[in-house]
């Protein structure tokens, strides 16, 4: 179940991303000097880069974290089997 819920939020949660041409922006850098203009772009990309890495990194502990709970689940399992086929053989 854990292993489930873990998989579930990092492929489902979804994020508000920061998009360097999206129209706000755009329309946002539009009155600008082009000197100013190439600085803003390249800030907007920079913020965008360090939000999705954020993002990305979220999302790949909980894969981790659900591959942890999975392999546990899959290691009980496991003894569970061992410990019946010991009480049944002996």
């Amino acid at each position: 179940m854990a292993a489930g819920l873990r998989a579930i939020q990092a492929t489902t949660y979804t994020f508000e991303r920061h998009q360097p041409n999206g129209v706000k922006t755009v329309l946002d850098r539009s009155g600008c000097k082009e000197k100013d203009l190439k600085r803003r772009y390249v800030a907007e990309v920079i913020t965008a880069t360090g939000r999705e890495e954020v993002i990305a990194d979220w999302k790949l502990a909980r894969l981790g974290a659900a591959g942890t709970c999975f392999l546990i689940g899959v290691g009980g399992v496991a003894l569970l089997t061992v410990l019946v086929l010991i009480e049944v053989l002996f």
